[in-house]
Formats: structure tokens, sequence, C-alpha cells
């Protein structure tokens, strides 16, 4: 169901947490800590259209993370969401809005190129198991809580880059 964003504080921590989290998988990979992510847009309708949503994502990008995304992918977008993509892209950074990639519904094997079958959903013609941010993130906080914290200093090494993909704005899932 639509909603309207009345406070965007909540929101915006959300995704800073999501966003959090596939960076610290990056750099748990020893990966150059850029991210990909796939916006899975399949059943996307003006029902549950969020443009404040779209924008707060690209706000905190551009603002906070400027270096870390690598590509974002739009998967299946519909025919309503190019009519929101061109009311959000002008506030979006111009360097920001080249790191976004529109694919076809049924062109998975243009995500499998670019991506990686190891990354990727099965739905998506991938073997990845994909994690909920949350799990992911209680993972990484016991891995953390276990390690002495000279070898937490060392694991920050060469990374490269961690895909998360999103079925529904409230299921963050993370390919690890």
């Amino acid at each position: 169901a639509k909603h309207t964003m009345t406070q965007p504080l909540p929101q915006q921590r959300f995704i800073t947490y999501c966003l959090d989290v596939a960076i610290a998988c990056c750099d748990s990979a020893k990966g150059n800590g850029n991210i990909v992510g796939i916006f899975d847009l399949q059943g996307f309708t003006y029902k549950n259209c969020d443009a404040t949503g779209l924008k707060n994502v690209f706000v905190l990008l551009q603002s906070h993370y400027v270096e870390r995304l690598h590509k974002l992918y739009m998967y299946a977008a519909p025919t309503i969401f190019w009519g929101l993509w061109k009311i959000v892209k002008p506030f979006v950074d111009p360097v920001t809005a080249e790191k976004v990639v529109f694919v076809p519904e049924k062109d998975t094997l243009m995500l499998q190129q670019a991506v990686g079958r190891e990354l990727l959903p099965p739905y998506l013609g991938g073997t990845a198991e994909l994690v909920s941010v949350q799990v992911v993130g209680q993972r990484q906080a016991q891995a953390a809580a276990a390690q002495p914290h000279h070898q937490q200093q060392q694991a920050q090494g060469d990374k490269q880059p961690t895909h998360a993909g999103m079925k529904h704005a409230t299921d963050v899932l993370v390919s690890t």
C-alpha cells in the first residue's frame, strides 16, 4: 500500500544502515569498498510508489557515500517508474546518475555478465543465497566482537564490490 513519509529520518536511518552493512560486507571480503545495488522493480505500481524514499537513497549516496556506489541496476522498471525517474533525476548528481543502469525484465543475462552469477539470486539466473540485511548485520557484529582489535584493523585491506539485491523497499537482501 502507498504510504506518505511524514518524518523522513527513520527512512534515512534504515537506508544508511543498509548501505553500511553492504559496505561492511565489501570490507570483510577485502574488496575495493564499492557496492553494486539491484532494485528489483517487478510489480512496482503507483500504490507502492515512494518518490521521497527514492530521493532519500540518492541524496545519501551522493552526499555521504560518494565513491562507494559502483553501479545501481534498476531491474524490470515499469513505465510509471520511468516517469518517476524523470522527476527525481534532476536532483541527482550527474556522476551518480551515470551509475544508474536500467535492465529490461527478461534480460537477466545482462545482470549475470555485469554482476556475476555467484552474486545473483536464482530468480535472476544466479546461484547466491540472499540473506536479510538484519541477519548480515548481526553476523558482522558477532564476528567483530569475536576478533581481537588488531585483527579488525588488519581486515581493512584491498576491497571488492558487494552486491545488495532489493525485492521490495522493506526487503533488503545482501549476497554474501
